[in-house]
């Protein structure tokens, strides 16, 4: 009877059991997913939970944010960064639907009669056209899903969007995102929603990235190739995360292959790219390890034969370890560095290292814990003579311990709470000789010692199906230590005393208290509505009064006595639509923030190597507001999307422009965004971005004057005028040069960015003057005095660029 049974059944997928005198029929449940599945653990209750990891079918890795999701009890929940999941749920039969971005959507058949462990897996869905560069929050009839001012990055598709020389960026690419602005081209530098660009918080695998910017910010640190995972959040921060007041960017690099080894690559015109990964113990560990390292030197010298060196490079790694079924260990870190150098002995050199150490471990069904251990460092170095090593240099480190919890209570509470301890390193510059002797009259700038305390508690509660809401409170403790050297200045800035702290020494706090809320509230089957406030606090400050778009002397340095903490508040509204047919949806979100203890610079401001640096800063406030509106198609052969973004964002800062409100320079009122992906075959997939914003305000003279034999500007206001209007178009064209379901895959990017030779200009100048034969020249050996006029200067035209990618 077994045997009939058997041939009939399976190769229906049914699968059944024999039950006193009875027989029972299920779905038949794949080898993989039996044996992942662990034995009931018997409840006297009603209510059971299940719970495990989701993991790519193929490689193994986590799968970051994807859903589970019962339709006939309108619950579900998502995996959280480190791909765990747990749902609680009435006993019984249910069906349970997993889907994921670029994966294949499945259902399992679930029949809860205890707490069960579930390890789950899904399918890459061989796709040729490239992925949408930007993922709201999918509809599965889940609200718990949408949160207002995030979105997701998807590093494949940074990789098929047209970049410049062939480099695929992942900070370049957010110019495309509504929102967020670029400082201006040959930048990594970029603003969100009227803040400075200090006020962004940039993690790689929980640690901070201080400067993300290589050749002096013509391309950013973080290669998409690295990444698996990335998150920005342009207001409404998490509240397991602070430390900035205007957004965050949160990465996560690969993992590695659990199950086999592969490589991958890449070719372009400035530098090569190679990774390795793949199991140490199959199903129980991984590594990966990718390295990028610029070739970009023998194209500079063509218009600089003064280089002698030129090179950058990134090193990501990682190795994860399952212990056991309730602890995993991950280790990781980033090296990246730049070098130049000229003949004339002089160079600069500035690099980023980052390194963590995480354990997740799972003490039941219900409550998850992963501990950090991270540290970070940002050198910068300005070599007078690289053959004496005499050299300008500056840092900032960081060392921190942090431990996060996830309580699963059930599908409608979710509480999460945790608490950091942190030290902090900042040296302002400082001058030193390679030879140890006396720098003579250069002063010494005092070190600063910084210990932080952070904790906080947030819960995530839904209300019956179509309400949610998320809130929680983050403290934070903030203590200046010694050694070190605090100056005391009267009203007016000038110093009236000083006072030096032994190592050891607590000599000033500050503590603030951070609330955070939002509500989500589904009006239709396809329709959410957000609304929520936000207050961060930032406590680290970038001291720079450089418009450069390029990396220059900056240096950091935390709250303390005469620096009191940046505050920041933001209350802001959403809607999103998704059309009928799933295949586009339209988004409207709306912001309004306060910014208080704002930095500003006095005229003529002396920055570096200046011991009595707090005396030459001004404080006041900002406040910025904006609408996002985008429409996005994300199937068939034409995807993209089509945004717009008002922006304004104003400053008021005490002894500035005469006290009076001026516009900042991230006040750009006029932003447009159009992305499209054209599949023209199978193979070949054709991809336009256009932006255009309004131009950048900057501070020009409304006079000059002669004073002892030198023309003088005078300025009367800040930020009075504006740079002309930016736009550039950018194509690519991407070839497959095999089929997709190859193990071995390989394709090319034809790319060609600012397709019409737009001359954005990044700042003006007012030293030249224009000879009678319309030559342009610095006046400074011109006599009698010259009639001074504008200039302009720009980075880039047209560039054209080819890169290959491969992988195994």
């Amino acid at each position: 009877m077994a045997t009939i049974l058997v041939g009939l059944l399976h190769p229906l997928g049914i699968e059944f059991i024999a039950v006193e005198d009875h027989i029972v029929l299920r779905p038949k449940i794949a080898k993989s997913e039996k044996q992942s599945v662990s034995p009931p653990i018997e409840k006297p209750h009603g209510n059971y939970t299940l719970h495990g990891t989701l993991r790519d079918a193929v490689s193994g890795e986590v799968l970051i944010g994807a859903t589970i999701w019962i339709p006939t009890l309108s619950k579900g929940t998502m995996t959280n960064a480190y791909g765990f999941y747990s749902l609680t749920v009435p006993e019984g039969k249910h069906t349970a639907r997993l889907s994921y971005i670029g994966y294949k959507s499945k259902e399992i058949a679930l029949d809860l009669k205890a707490d069960r462990k579930a390890d789950l897996s899904l399918e890459r869905e061989i796709s040729i056209l490239p992925e949408i560069l930007i993922e709201a929050s999918a509809f599965s009839g889940s609200i718990e899903q949408t949160q207002a001012s995030r979105v997701n990055l998807r590093p494949a598709s940074v990789e098929n969007m047209p970049a410049m020389m062939g480099e695929g960026d992942v900070v370049k690419s957010l110019q495309m995102v509504p929102g967020i602005q670029l400082f201006a081209d040959g930048s990594t530098m970029f603003h969100v929603r009227g803040g400075s660009r200090d006020q962004n918080l940039i993690l790689l695998d929980e640690a901070p990235i201080y400067n993300p910017s290589h050749l002096l910010g013509l391309f950013s640190t973080i290669s998409p190739e690295a990444a698996k995972d990335i998150k920005v959040y342009k207001g409404n921060i998490p509240i397991w995360q602070g430390g900035r007041i205007s957004s965050l960017i949160d990465i996560y690099t690969n993992d590695g292959n659990m199950k086999k080894s592969g490589f991958s690559g890449s070719l372009g015109l400035i530098s090569t790219r190679l990774a390795v990964e793949g199991p140490l113990k199959k199903d129980r560990s991984s590594f990966f390890l990718s390295g990028r390292f610029s070739h970009i030197k023998w194209f500079v010298q063509q218009f600089a034969p003064g280089t002698s060196k030129l090179y950058f490079y990134d090193i990501n790694g990682k190795v994860q370890f399952q212990v056991n079924n309730n602890n995993r260990l991950y280790f990781s870190f980033y090296s990246g560095s730049d070098y130049f150098s000229s003949d004339n002995n002089s160079a600069i050199t500035w690099g980023n290292f980052a390194a963590t150490i995480r354990w997740n471990h799972i003490f039941n069904s219900r409550l998850f814990s992963n501990t950090t251990l991270y540290s970070s460092k940002y050198d910068y170095n300005l070599f007078t003579s690289v053959s004496d090593n005499n050299r300008w240099h500056s840092s900032i480190a960081n060392l921190s311990l942090k431990t996060d919890f996830s309580w699963f209570v059930n599908p409608e509470f979710n509480i999460k709470y945790g608490v950091s301890f942190s030290t902090h390193y900042f040296d302002p510059g400082n001058y030193t000789l390679g030879s140890g002797a006396p720098t003579g009259q250069v002063p010494s700038v005092s070190t600063r010692y910084a210990n932080e305390i952070t904790a906080y508690a947030g819960n995530e509660h839904t209300f019956y199906e179509r309400l949610s809401i998320s809130y929680g409170l983050r403290f934070s403790l903030w203590m200046n230590a010694g050694p070190g050297t605090e100056y005391q200045f009267d009203k007016d800035y000038n110093p009236v005393g000083s006072q030096k702290y032994e190592a050891g020494d607590i000599y000033h706090t500050y503590s603030n208290i951070e609330p955070r809320i939002e509500l989500a509230y589904r009006l239709l089957k396809r329709e959410v509505f957000n609304l929520y406030y936000t207050r961060s606090v930032q406590n680290m400050h970038l001291i720079t009064n450089s418009i450069s778009p390029f990396t220059s002397f900056e240096f950091w340095l935390p709250s303390g006595p005469n620096l009191q903490p940046q505050l920041g508040d933001q209350v802001g509204a959403g809607w999103v639509h998704q059309f009928e047919n799933r295949e586009m949806e339209l988004s409207i979100d709306g912001y309004y923030k306060w910014m208080h203890n704002q930095i500003d610079y006095k005229d003529h401001a002396s920055m570096i190597l200046n011991p009595l640096i707090e005396g030459e800063l001004r404080f006041g406030k900002g406040w910025s507001y904006g609408a996002e509106i985008m429409l996005r198609k994300t199937k068939g052969k034409l995807s993209g999307w089509l945004s717009y973004y008002y922006a304004r964002s104003f400053r008021k800062i005490q002894g500035i422009n005469n006290s009076h409100t001026f516009t900042a320079f991230s006040d750009r009122p006029h932003s447009i965004s159009v992305v499209l992906n054209q599949m023209l075959s199978k193979r070949l997939v054709f991809s336009a971005n256009w932006f255009y914003s309004t131009g950048t305000p900057v501070t020009t003279p409304s006079g000059f004057y002669n004073y002892n034999g030198h023309t003088v500007p005078l300025y009367e206001a800040r930020n009075n005028q504006r740079l002309p209007d930016y736009h550039r178009l950018d194509l690519s064209l991407n070839i497959q040069l095999n089929r997709p379901d190859r193990k071995f895959k390989h394709k090319l990017n034809i790319s060609i960015y600012n397709v019409y030779g737009r001359k954005n200009p990044v700042y003006v100048n007012f030293n030249k003057t224009e000879l009678g034969n319309g030559e342009v020249k610095v006046p400074g050996d011109l006599f009698p005095s010259p009639k001074l006029l504008p200039t302009q200067t720009f980075i880039y035209g047209f560039i054209p660029s080819v890169s290959y990618q491969f992988k195994l």
